[in-house]
């Protein structure tokens, strides 16, 4: 197959979707690829990048359009987002490249998928997305709008009238398959579940080395998505003081929530050590005895099967997890997780609990994770239901 592959962010960017792509081309298909210039949120477009419209990586031909840099403000993000709506659309309309498929890979919002419809419609081409996070959902699970707002219909609008238009919807997660039908009301877009993976870098070179006691890790934002904000509270009440909560990543609740730690003179107990590259993270999880992850049950979002989720189960490591719906089902299915509500006394109990397992007890449920880690989100397996999608759309 001639595989076109369109994806906001690509290599060396830190994204699944290269990984894909190389894949793909290991299995004998002549692949494409169509993303910006790369910028990793900084505001500038990485050095010897700002001039380079084309490069080959890996075997894969990689064409790259200008955008807007993008830093961490909602404004910056929708100027980084509309320029590669513009720029992606107008290399389709340049580029006298035929086609087998078009696979998008994208989160939302659904604007980055544009480019895809518009080369199916030039060359009557079938084009598949792979949608990692549906707009607009996202918005609303960080409560950045509000159902029912002119903001959110208007989105809501958009986003039907961009998906409607695909041949088939890859959903990460089966929950979506409810959103595609119920809330964007899209009835006839065949949809399929892959989940999205995380990209998990390997080597550790220099693991972390923690207090003596039990040692919980949490790698990702620090917001309310996330549910951090009981954390002070409860660790408060967690009577061993030998259990330590380690918090990788930043946001826009770390300085309420370092204010809150500190009020707390938890200090030494709750620390924030601000975010690390993913080159660096594998040896934050090393040495540490658990895994937190959560996620707010507002949206589709916050029931889906989330990326932090398969990355901590790769990491041989029981999970505190604060999650419904199918990343529930997950640790259900693994025995690796130890489930609790949104709440403080939960949180408090469930800590304790982990606190309280011996060595073989946490190593039991650690490696049940990675057990269903090995047989549910294999990157060649996944890669190779990626590519028997693409062949039945090119039959």
């Amino acid at each position: 197959m001639k595989i076109l592959i369109i994806s906001k962010s690509y290599y060396p960017e830190k994204t699944i979707v290269s990984k894909i792509a190389e894949g793909l081309y290991k299995r004998g298909h002549n692949v494409t690829v169509l993303t910006s210039k790369p910028s990793f949120a900084l505001g500038y477009i990485l050095p010897g990048y700002q001039n380079m419209s084309y490069e080959l990586v890996n075997g894969v031909r990689v064409h790259r359009v200008d955008v807007k840099p993008r830093r961490f403000s909602r404004h910056s993000l929708v100027l980084n987002d509309f320029s590669f709506y513009r720029n992606s659309r107008k290399w389709v309309r340049k580029t006298k490249e035929k086609f087998d498929v078009v696979y998008s890979y994208g989160f939302a919002p659904a604007t980055d998928l544009s480019a895809g419809n518009l080369y199916k419609k030039l060359h009557k081409t079938p084009h598949i997305a792979h949608i990692v996070e549906f707009s607009p959902d996202d918005v609303l699970s960080r409560n950045f709008t509000f159902k029912y707002s002119l903001n959110y219909l208007s989105l809501l609008l958009v986003a039907k009238n961009i998906y409607r238009k695909i041949d088939e919807l890859i959903i990460s997660s089966p929950i979506y398959e409810e959103y595609v039908r119920k809330v964007l009301h899209i009835k006839k877009v065949k949809t399929t579940y892959i989940p999205n993976l995380p990209l998990i870098e390997e080597g550790i070179v220099n693991p972390y080395e923690y207090e003596k006691g039990f040692n919980i890790i949490y790698h990702g934002d620090i917001d309310k998505f996330h549910i951090l904000s009981i954390l002070p509270e409860a660790m408060e009440k967690v009577s061993r003081k030998d259990v330590y909560f380690h918090l990788f990543g930043k946001g826009k609740l770390s300085k309420d929530l370092l204010e809150d730690i500190n009020r707390r003179n938890l200090g030494e107990r709750i620390i924030l050590h601000g975010d690390k590259p993913s080159n660096d993270i594998l040896n934050c999880y090393t040495n540490a005895d658990a895994c937190f992850v959560s996620l707010s049950n507002k949206g589709y979002a916050g029931k889906a099967i989330n990326e932090k989720l398969i990355f901590a189960m790769s990491q041989k490591k029981p999970i505190i997890a604060v999650m419904e719906g199918d990343g529930e089902e997950v640790l259900k299915d693994s025995g690796g997780g130890l489930l609790l509500k949104d709440n403080v006394d939960d949180l408090v109990f469930t800590i304790t609990k982990a606190a309280s397992m011996n060595k073989k007890e946490l190593a039991a449920k650690g490696n049940a994770n990675y057990e269903y880690f090995l047989k549910h989100f294999n990157l060649n397996n996944i890669i190779a239901e990626i590519e028997s999608v693409l062949l039945k759309k090119c039959l």
